[in-house]
């Protein structure tokens, strides 16, 4: 598992409510399907995400962002990116 993917997990182990769910945590673990994680909280996370990396997450990047996986995807671009 990715260092991002594991700090990603644990931002959105404050919020999920399914916590047996984070136990099996995949890139293809969904949010809100898989870890019950409220529209609200999501929001929670995003900002707790770009606070952690020091980034910022448009409304049109966070409509894509549903999966561990995908959220780990865009903040390795966006570090990436920054790096250029």
């Amino acid at each position: 598992m990715s260092e991002t993917i594991k700090q990603v997990t644990s931002i959105v182990a404050k919020f999920a409510k399914n916590q047996s769910g984070l136990a099996s945590v995949t890139p293809a673990t969904r949010f809100r399907e898989d870890l019950d994680v409220s529209s609200a909280s999501l929001i929670d996370i995003v900002l707790d995400l770009e606070d952690t990396f020091q980034l910022t997450i448009s409304d049109e990047e966070l409509k894509q962002i549903t999966t561990v996986g995908a959220a780990a995807d865009l903040i390795d671009a966006k570090q990436l990116a920054a790096k250029r």
